[in-house]
């Protein structure tokens, strides 16, 4: 595998710890969404960022048995991936997509964190 332009790490290593800083990310959200969906007061929040549930639940873990293993993230990123690649918008640059689905979960956390401002 080639290494990343000016790094010691490969492009599958830099995505591996993007993927587990995103997936702890993603489970601190995960956590989060359902204390406040006992509570209530994600109604309104959701209509503002319909993005949210979807980002919440990839802190899932890996399906049972007879599952692929993966987690929630690593799907979503794959078939994020594979539309990009089919729509001719990726150039072999997995890290790119990771990292942004690493920023998404960043700002979802942020927002779980202060739902109602």
């Amino acid at each position: 595998m080639e290494h990343a332009p000016g790094s010691n790490q490969t492009e599958t290593e830099i995505v591996q710890q993007l993927h587990d800083s995103a997936l702890t990310k993603a489970q601190e959200a995960s956590r989060l969404w359902a204390k406040y969906r006992k509570s209530g007061v994600l109604e309104r929040y959701l209509e503002e960022n319909p993005d949210l549930w979807t980002i919440s639940q990839m802190g899932d873990e890996p399906e049972a048995e007879g599952g692929s293993g993966k987690t929630a993230l690593q799907k979503y990123f794959e078939r994020q991936l594979q539309s990009a690649q089919q729509n001719g918008r990726v150039n072999n640059q997995p890290a790119y997509y990771m990292r942004d689905l690493e920023k998404r979960m960043e700002q979802a956390l942020n927002s779980l964190k202060n739902p109602i401002q």
